[in-house]
């Protein structure tokens, strides 16, 4: 049980006093200690008492395993952010590259159709330029 609970502590006294029934004394150690004459009263009290015990134990793994669960979903949550800004970043890459790919299709296209028809010229220089930047792409 955790600290600040009321530890009751039920007594059967045998002897008959003519006091008061039961009597709420402060004990050294104990929040309350209260005295009660009847065994059944004194047993039933016990009882109850180990049974919230108990309940308090089944509540408190419950907080735990909860708690492991939330620090799982921080941890998960934090490795989506760090992917998705991995991913935003390739994304910022790849059209990059769709863009250099686009203007070199433009300059293939433009090339071909400034040549004069049937006359398919091939600069070499150029072919072994364009080469070297698709082996330098790839390498």
């Amino acid at each position: 049980a955790g600290g600040g609970a009321v530890t009751l502590i039920a007594t059967w006294l045998r002897t008959r006093a003519t006091t008061k029934t039961a009597e709420i004394e402060h004990a050294q150690g104990v929040d309350v200690a209260l005295v009660v004459r009847d065994q059944t009263i004194a047993d039933t009290l016990i009882g109850r008492i180990k049974d919230l015990d108990h309940r308090c134990d089944v509540l408190s793994d419950e907080i735990a395993r909860v708690r492991a669960e939330a620090a799982e979903c921080h941890r998960n949550h934090a490795d989506c952010q760090r992917e998705t800004r991995e991913l935003e970043e390739r994304v910022v890459e790849a059209e990059a590259l769709v863009e250099k790919m686009r203007d070199q299709i433009e300059r293939v296209e433009i090339r071909l159709t400034s040549t004069p028809p049937g006359a398919w010229q091939v600069d070499e220089e150029e072919m072994i330029r364009l080469a070297a930047e698709r082996h330098g792409r790839e390498g």
